[in-house]
């Protein structure tokens, strides 16, 4: 069992998990001890995603944010992102017209930039920091995401969806270096070799391995109204500790569709997102994403205690 201790409204609560039984989450078991061996004092917490609801956003600061870091970018690593800039400066006048695939495009260059800064290829020059680095590209990450608050709503496959939320217990994000780079960077990375297939195995779980991969995988993809053949389109290629929580059954729901999995099947990539188990306790999931997260359990052992 997996146990998420926390606390809301001054009273302690329980995320109880039970996991699969297979050769994966066993791996991934074995893969959770050895993180919290070596990092025991990594700070978790529990945030949220929506699928398609429409929020009050402005749009000018991350559009700024996004032409800022691409400008950077462009100056420091000698790339040409000039349409990319003309497209925001058009965008800053009418913002209205931005689209989701001005968005897909976007997340595309972030995965290209991230996949050489963590794969050690990129070549920062003298007078740049790797934190200044870091900031920049992830901007481009984080900012795209923050403005899909604008296009979901748009979105014919996500419009079913409604206000559904998922949610992550987490211990790194794009907005913490410290976490990003005790998890992936400091020599603690383990390649995941197995493979997931849902034409093969069993999906319907409502805890999964989070999504955190340097790109999309296919069932975002597909929401976002992507092309699931994209080289950024992939599933979980390193483990993580972080995990989502899918209390509405969304990532079955996609996967029952039998349009999506035609061009999953079309992409030639295996989903690689993988299914940890599922919540047998009663959760006031409008209550999680304002409560701290105090101690994770697995199996009777007392992982990770916040201080």
């Amino acid at each position: 069992m997996l146990i998420y201790n926390y606390t809301n409204d001054n009273k302690e609560q329980q995320i109880c998990v039970e996991l699969i039984d297979s050769p994966f989450v066993n791996k991934w078991k074995e893969y959770l001890i050895r993180t919290a061996g070596r990092l025991p004092d990594i700070v978790w917490r529990f945030n949220n995603h929506g699928m398609s609801t429409l929020y009050n956003l402005d749009p000018m600061p991350h559009l700024r944010e996004l032409h800022s870091s691409f400008e950077f970018l462009q100056t420091t690593l000698n790339l040409d992102y000039r349409t990319e800039i003309a497209t925001i400066e058009h965008l800053f006048n009418v913002p209205t017209e931005l689209t989701q695939q001005h968005l897909n495009t976007w997340h595309r260059h972030f995965t290209t930039v991230a996949t050489e800064y963590y794969s050690g290829k990129m070549t920062i020059p003298d007078g740049v920091s790797k934190e200044k680095m870091f900031h920049s590209f992830h901007a481009l990450n984080q900012n795209v995401h923050d403005l899909e608050f604008m296009t979901y709503s748009k979105l014919s496959r996500r419009i079913p969806m409604g206000d559904k939320l998922q949610y992550s217990a987490y211990c790194a994000d794009a907005r913490s270096l410290d976490g990003s780079n005790a998890l992936w960077v400091s020599g603690h990375a383990e390649t995941i070799t197995d493979t997931f297939d849902p034409t093969k195995e069993e999906y319907h779980y409502d805890v999964w391995l989070n999504e955190d991969i340097q790109g999309k995988d296919h069932m975002k993809a597909w929401l976002d109204e992507d092309d699931l053949t994209q080289g950024d389109v992939w599933g979980n290629s390193f483990m993580t500790p972080n995990v989502l929580f899918d209390p509405e059954m969304t990532y079955a729901t996609v996967l029952d569709k039998p349009e999506f999995i035609a061009d999953y099947l079309a992409s030639g990539k295996p989903l690689n997102r993988w299914p940890l188990g599922r919540v047998v306790n009663q959760i006031d999931w409008s209550a999680v994403n304002l409560s701290k997260i105090n101690s994770i359990e697995l199996d009777g052992v007392t992982l990770w205690e916040n201080k």
